[in-house]
């Protein structure tokens, strides 16, 4: 997969550098790392708080973009 975003300033438009993209999904049975809440998995198993699995964060570059290369 890759997937390429820009992001840009409404008001002026120009390029917004330096701004964190965070990018996940969930796993095969609907799970997303990083929450514990009802109907997300094992609502009573707390471990899942510290996972990361399937997640990115990447700052754009001087244009805006942030890119997005997974196998």
């Amino acid at each position: 997969m890759f997937l390429e975003m820009q992001f840009v300033d409404i008001n002026t438009c120009e390029p917004v550098p330096n701004i964190f993209v965070d990018l996940w999904h969930a796993n095969a049975t609907g799970v997303y790392a990083g929450i514990v809440a009802s109907g997300n998995g094992d609502s009573s198993d707390a471990t899942n708080l510290n996972a990361t699995f399937l997640r990115g964060l990447w700052a754009t570059n001087d244009e805006g973009v942030v890119q997005y290369v997974l196998p």
